[in-house]
């Protein structure tokens, strides 16, 4: 076989394998750490009295954006460990997972560090903005989960809504945010082990 040919073929593999990835349904995500991602968010609004000065609303974005990563790294941490037990082709999948959710969450930090330097005003705003963010992210990600979890999209999307509309006070606890976190992670986790673990489970036995 030619080096060409080689190359071809080659690229015709690995074409095949990113088809399979975007095909399949990724099982990384688990329903415990999903969970209990939201109820952190919970613990984050009693806390906020403790960290959020009143007379400094821009304190309320850098809190929320530190208890948000904690939630991520926290709810991230089996699908780390999942993506280190791949095989090189299915990790793969996991990277175009990432590669629709990820950014989300980037953006949803970008504006909340631009709002919170150059329009503290809006800090109220943020919340709402945060869940909408949130909710497209889930929806990018939508093809590599159960089709069942475009209603949490959908949820996130019409509580960053209301949130837009309520506006909730930076120098209170943010517990209209926690609520809403907590029941959508909360919602997520539940799919997810009802349309993946669960299933496995059935096959297994």
């Amino acid at each position: 076989m030619h080096e060409s040919q080689l190359t071809a073929a080659l690229e015709q593999i690995n074409e095949i394998h990113g088809h399979m990835a975007r095909g399949q349904a990724y099982r990384g995500y688990r329903p415990l750490p999903v969970a209990f991602s939201g109820a952190l968010g919970l613990v984050a609004a009693y806390l906020q009295p403790y960290f959020v000065s009143p007379l400094a609303p821009e304190t309320f974005a850098l809190y929320w954006m530190v208890a948000a990563a904690i939630c991520a790294v926290l709810a991230g941490s089996a699908v780390g460990l999942h993506f280190l037990q791949q095989p090189p082709w299915e990790r793969r999948q996991i990277l175009f997972v990432w590669g629709q959710f990820i950014p989300c969450l980037v953006a949803g930090g970008i504006a909340g560090a631009g709002i919170a330097r150059s329009l503290p005003e809006a800090i109220p705003l943020l919340p709402g903005i945060w869940a909408i963010i949130f909710s497209m992210g889930i929806f990018a990600s939508r093809p590599f989960l159960p089709r069942i979890t475009g209603w949490v999209a959908l949820y996130y999307m019409v509580a960053g809504a209301w949130l837009l509309h309520e506006m909730p006070d930076p120098t209170r606890p943010a517990w209209a945010l926690a609520v809403v976190f907590c029941i959508g992670q909360c919602a997520g986790a539940l799919m997810l082990y009802l349309k993946l673990e669960r299933r496995c489970v059935y096959v297994e036995d």
